[in-house]
């Protein structure tokens, strides 16, 4: 039996050893369908760092995602946030089996550099939300603003991702067992040119540039009938080596119990899927992974929590691997290997060989070894609190926690070679398949975490006073020589509230980094805020449409140091070679330096000073609203500034000052509306945000002021304002610095400067990378066990440059996408791809302009689940089972955008990254 075997039918002993022990009637609860429930009642708490708060008590910006929000069909759990709430930009960027690279923004971009927010899981920092598992989460709390962010310390400026997995509750016995199978197909497939056409216009290529055709027609008629094996070959690369669907499975368990003085969590899943790849040794990807979350109360004084998890993914894959580790990945060579570059096979068994390749795609999937990766994750948390009001304190508890994750990431394989052979017989490389298995990579990293926190809360008549003092203390291991990032934080907060109607909050962060020189390390952040609970007043009270009523208003600062170099304050040096001395050079020599680096002994902190203003708001019963305007001034970036050190210093590695500046604004809308028609439940929701950064200083250095970033977004595109084709030589009235030979067919640009030369002088703003406009709808309707929810996302405001597609441009010697059909001619001056040419380098027509520039807008059917979950009648016939369900779902089925022929989340999946897919599950869940 294989090792997975092994796994899942644990998993469904797991299940049947809990309904043996389940009593009957015990903890009945339903399994219920995902609804939007972001916005939470006044009296509910809202967890923070640290602590929880009642939400009329809260004075930031905070948005909580709940477990029966994010279930997905996805095998990431970061794409089950993808349009969840306002603020939170998550962007699907590459999958490959078991996992997508999503990249997550909070409120956009904040500063130069590194812009991701952090990630805390059960409180300890620097996890990462891609390692766990849907069914594992309690719920997701997204901090953005800085009174709810600070007590993380100098890496939670870019706000927090805050992850709270499931515990065992008080008085319930429940256990679930879930099994899911699905397909995953590409969203979208490439077009490319056949290898008669490619010739054709290849030839008109070279024609063009004044050499001649180097394919004969009877080349080119014989390419038209030919197939992959001939030696005029015509191969279609992603039709002969790509499935049209790829599989996985998903199952997992749960089990929940308590005692009078113990409760606890544990879970075990495990999945598996399968890469696209139709020839060779597909990819196989398999994650087991388990979970134990324990709470143990010694007495009404001290209790403990234990918390466990692991987590093992087991890779195989061939040589041409999804990660492209060796430079040939399997769709890199799928989008680059021209339709005529070589005969798959000459002869029989023979594989083909051209001098512009040195490899063969088949022989790669077939001969060429393996690759197996090996990614092991264990994390230990434990915790002591302390309640002082078994000894007469009330309201004071004291709670210490320590973390520790250990990271194991482990490549190998055997790389083997085989012989490849020409058209005309000739012998390239031999067949050898007794290579050794080497270890390409073998890293092992930790992450430590260290919490002490006190926390008293006190209620007198109409004051409600809560008091937070923490210690923070957190450590990343990055392996091998890299310096690890240490980061101290020591904290205090107070909350109060009178009356149920006015809040203030104080906080203060004393942050600490190991980025910087002692005596610069440490640094004193406050920021405050307020709240009035209008809806508490009594000239609001008789108003029946008000039923919660909010302004809230925060302001302060904090550090960042995520951009600060290691040792960026020491001035660094480097071997260089000797300097001979005295009368015998050739024997006294002594060693030589030079400066790498100039440190910069002053180098602090990066500053966020932030602003929000907020309104909370359930209006008629039925209507959750939730508005936020926030204003973010970044100052003292850490950057290298030119300006402040002209060459005629003769300086050339200069140092990193606290110089640059950034702005960033913005709003956003959270709306639910909510409601019942007998057996109808329904309710329909929806987001909006909108942001926009700005440089503000940057110290450039240009040849014209159009280029300066100050006053410009920081996600800016330069490139050339097309204005058309050259229809004629004698238009050519300019000479271009860009590449190639200018004439008729070639676009022509605005010369901004000028001065008659078009080069980069020329480049102005021509959009932007980063949506400004993000939005999201949900609709969910049940009714007597049947459940459809639909979820859509979408964004505009945002363009895209798409001259540097493959698989849309076409030039030089490379492969000729299906765009270059409609190339410009004479008898086609209204073409939508440039002349062509053969010039293998940088060419005029095909750099950033705004001929190449598209509307990114989109909006996506994210997830779509129907479901069903069996009534008490048929439960009853199988054990009692609290809850049956079965469902449907699919992600990411169907979208609108302006390039319907590409991703609109990432238009390089399936060229140079691993394929966007959809998916389509089918699934059950039992519990008892």
């Amino acid at each position: 039996m294989k090792l997975k075997e092994y796994i899942v039918a644990a998993i469904c002993l797991f299940s049947m050893v809990g309904n043996s022990i389940a009593q009957e009637g015990e903890a009945i609860q339903e399994v219920v369908q995902p609804e939007d429930t972001s916005i939470v009642a006044p009296e509910e708490k809202v967890r923070l760092p640290f602590s929880e708060i009642p939400k009329d008590r809260l004075v930031g910006a905070v948005s909580t995602i709940t477990n029966n929000q994010i279930t997905t069909a996805d095998l990431d759990v970061r794409n089950a946030l993808v349009g969840r709430t306002a603020g939170l930009n998550m962007r699907k960027w590459n999958s490959r089996p078991g996992l997508d690279g999503t990249t997550m923004l909070v409120r956009g971009n904040h500063t130069l550099g590194n812009n991701a927010p952090m990630v805390v899981i059960d409180g300890i920092a620097n996890r990462a939300l891609e390692m766990l598992n849907y069914y594992e989460i309690e719920s997701i709390t997204v901090l953005k603003d800085v009174t709810a962010k600070a007590l993380y310390g100098a890496a939670a400026a870019n706000g927090v991702i805050l992850v709270t997995t499931k515990r065992g509750k008080s008085g319930q016995k429940l256990q679930t067992f879930s099994a899911e199978h699905g397909v995953r197909r590409p969203t979208h497939l490439p077009e490319f040119l056949n290898s008669a056409q490619y010739a054709e216009l290849y030839n008109e290529s070279l024609t063009n540039n004044g050499l001649n055709p180097i394919y004969t027609p009877q080349q080119i008629e014989a390419y038209r009938n030919a197939g992959p094996n001939d030696s005029l070959p015509n191969v279609d690369y992603y039709d002969r080596y790509l499935k049209e669907f790829t599989t996985f499975k998903r199952f997992f368990g749960t089990y929940t119990n308590s005692t009078d003085k113990t409760r606890y969590f544990i879970s075990a899943g495990y999945v598996n899927e399968n890469g696209l790849e139709a020839v060779g040794q597909e990819t196989q990807y398999n994650r087991f992974n388990v979970r134990g979350n324990l709470d143990f109360a010694m007495n009404n004084f001290l209790s403990f929590k234990l918390d466990l998890a692991s987590r093992i993914e087991l890779t195989t894959s061939n040589r041409l691997t999804y990660t492209d580790w060796s430079g040939l990945g399997f769709f890199s060579t799928l989008s680059t290997h021209r339709p005529n570059e070589y005969p798959i096979y000459i002869g029989e068994g023979r594989l083909g060989w051209s001098p512009e390749r040195s490899t063969n795609i088949e022989g790669e999937l077939l001969r060429a070894g393996y690759v197996k990766d090996e990614f092991r994750i264990s994390q230990i948390k434990t915790s002591s609190l302390m309640d002082f009001s078994a000894i007469g304190i009330n309201g004071l508890t004291w709670e210490n926690s320590i973390g520790v994750d250990s990271y194991s990431i482990l490549r190998y394989g055997k790389q083997e070679q085989y012989a490849r052979f020409d058209t005309q017989g000739n012998q390239y490389g031999a067949n050898d398949p007794t290579s050794n298995q080497n270890v390409n990579g073998n890293q092992l990293y930790r992450n430590y975490g260290f919490i002490s926190t006190l926390n008293y809360d006190l209620t007198e008549g109409v004051n409600e006073l809560s008091i937070l003092a923490n210690f923070n203390f957190q450590n990343r291991e990055a392996g091998g020589l890299n310096q690890p990032s240490k980061n101290l934080n020591y904290g205090a907060k107070v909350n109060y509230s009178f009356d149920s109607k006015y809040v203030a909050e104080a906080t203060l962060a004393y942050m600490g980094t190991n980025r910087l020189e002692k005596g610069n390390r440490f640094q004193m952040f406050p920021s405050a805020g307020i709240g009035w609970v209008a809806s508490n007043e009594g000239f609001l009270k008789a108003i029946d449409a008000i039923d919660f009523l909010k302004v809230k208003a925060s302001y302060g600062q904090m550090g960042y140091d995520s951009n600060i170099p290691f040792f960026g304050y020491r001035t660094a040096y480097n071997w260089a070679g000797a300097i001979l001395l005295g009368p015998d050079q050739a024997t006294n020599s002594e060693g030589a330096f030079d400066v790498s680096t100039y440190g910069n002994p002053n180098l602090g902190f990066e500053v966020a000073t932030e602003l929000n203003v907020g309104v909370t708001s359930t209006l008629f019963d039925h209507l959750n609203l939730e508005f936020n305007y926030f204003n973010e001034y970044r100052s003292d970036i850490p950057m290298q500034v030119s300006a402040a050190y002209p060459d005629y210093l003769g300086i050339q590695n200069i140092p990193t000052l606290n110089f640059g500046e950034i702005s960033n604004r913005g709003v956003e809308v959270d709306l639910t509306y909510f409601g019942d028609a007998g057996d109808i439940n329904y309710s329909l929701g929806g987001f909006y945000s909108y942001t926009r950064a700005v440089y503000e200083k940057t110290g450039d250095i240009v040849s014209e002021p159009h280029l300066h970033r100050d006053g410009q977004p920081v996600d800016r595109i330069l490139g050339y304002v097309s204005e058309g084709f050259y229809t004629s030589s004698a238009e050519v009235n300019v000479i271009s610095s860009l590449g190639g030979d200018v004439q008729e067919g070639d676009l022509k640009y605005r010369d901004v400067t000028g001065d008659g030369v078009i080069n980069s002088d020329d480049r102005v703003v021509i959009g932007n990378s980063l949506p400004r406009h993000l939005f999201g709808l949900n609709f969910n309707v049940s009714y007597k066990g049947f459940n459809l929810f639909v979820l859509g996302q979408g964004a505009a405001g945002f363009n895209r440059l798409k001259n540097g597609l493959n698989s849309y441009t076409g030039r030089g010697d490379q492969k000729y996408a299906a765009n270059a059909l409609n190339r410009w001619t004479p008898e086609n001056p209204n073409a939508t791809h440039p002349r062509l040419t053969s010039a293998t380098g940088s060419a005029h027509s095909y750099v950033g302009s705004t001929f190449w520039m598209t509307d990114a807008y989109y909006f996506t059917m994210r997830n779509i689940e129907l479901s069903y979950s069996f009534p008490e009648a048929v439960r009853s016939k199988i054990g009692n089972a609290s809850g049956l369900q079965i469902f449907v779902r699919g992600t990411d089925l169907l979208s609108i955008s302006d390039d319907p022929d590409f991703n609109a989340d990432n238009p390089f999946a399936g060229l140079s990254q691993g394929f966007l897919m959809k998916t389509v599950s089918l699934g059950l869940t039992l519990s008892y």
